[in-house]
């Protein structure tokens, strides 16, 4: 048998095999090329598509895959000629080449930071900071105006976050204990305390305790709150439009959902569900109550200005449970 020539065509018949007419066959390989008569052994039943030195069957009931990888190195000796057989196609042992992807967008990632306790310091101390911003700007009257804590002014405001950053959890439990557990009595004590004997020195005493780290427990989501609450206690009556970060604002609306602590914000809430208009915060089941992220923390935390900006069948349910926001305390019920 003669060697086995590699063609850089596609070989194909027109005619059937054995016809005793020699017709000429019609050969795709383009101007100049010719084809092997027809009695050619190296024709056979199978088409076959020469790339290279890789050639691929057509679909064939044999294999059961498409266009599988084949070699031509398996000619069965003594086969006879024009017989099907003469050529016999293997699967390649190779892997089969990889396609090639098209139109196809690189995938995005998205990696969300956990919030550990590091990071709710660094916001804690962050939100301090930002609102020790918005108060050097404020004038000198402005430190007595009213708040959304109905009973304190901007100045009680202030020595409260003071008092809040300075008290430890043996410091907190010795004065509720001799406030006979009254908050009212414990926040008016420490409040106290903490207030200078002007705005000046409320202002630097607060700024003083941006960065500490001292908190009555271990829950930082809270003591967060504790700022991003009282932070728009102050700014929305002044006008100033200062925000925290929404996924600041989103740690502490989880937090709130979750647990009652210093405020009745799980209670509050039950059987509601609460959406964000400006986040991807949800949480509960029942009547809808929409509103940006902040509104729906300020309302569980019983500010009913921002209860009362809220929408959904659930909202009027949620504003009627905001609670006077001056029974607010600094520390776990």
């Amino acid at each position: 048998m003669g060697r086995f020539h590699h063609r850089p065509a596609t070989l194909t018949r027109t005619q059937p095999r054995g016809s005793a007419d020699q017709a000429p066959t019609r050969c795709t390989g383009g101007p100049g090329s010719s084809c092997p008569p027809i009695s050619d052994p190296r024709v056979t039943s199978a088409a076959v598509h020469v790339i290279g030195d890789t050639y691929r069957q057509q679909e064939s009931a044999t294999y059961r895959q498409k266009s599988q990888l084949v070699r031509p190195t398996s000619i069965r000796r003594g086969a006879s000629k024009g017989s099907t057989a003469a050529l016999r196609l293997r699967p390649s042992s190779r892997a089969p080449l990889p396609r090639e992807r098209t139109g196809c967008a690189p995938a995005t990632v998205l990696v969300v930071e956990p919030w550990t306790p590091e990071r709710y310091w660094q916001a804690i101390a962050a939100e301090r900071a930002r609102l020790v911003t918005d108060l050097e700007s404020i004038a000198v009257d402005q430190w007595s105006a009213a708040t959304l804590c109905e009973r304190w002014s901007v100045e009680d405001v202030v020595a409260h976050l003071t008092a809040g950053a300075s008290t430890g959890r043996w410091a907190w439990l010795r004065s509720i204990v001799a406030a006979r557990f009254d908050a009212d009595l414990h926040n008016e004590r420490r409040l106290a305390e903490h207030r200078g004997a002007d705005p000046a020195v409320t202002l630097a005493a607060f700024r003083s305790v941006v960065g500490s780290r001292v908190a009555p427990t271990g829950d930082l989501w809270a003591w967060l709150g504790e700022v991003v609450v009282h932070g728009a206690d102050i700014r929305e009556p002044l006008g100033l439009a200062t925000q925290p970060p929404t996924e600041v604002v989103v740690a502490v609306a989880e937090g709130f959902a979750r647990k009652d602590f210093a405020v009745n914000s799980r209670t509050a809430t039950k059987g509601l569900r609460l959406v964000a208009d400006d986040s991807d915060f949800r949480t509960g089941g029942g009547p809808a109550v929409h509103g940006t992220t902040l509104d729906l923390v300020l309302a569980m935390a019983g500010r009913r200005t921002a209860a009362a900006r809220l929408t959904g069948d659930g909202a009027p349910m949620l504003a009627g449970s905001a609670r006077s926001s001056s029974e607010v305390t600094d520390g776990p019920r």
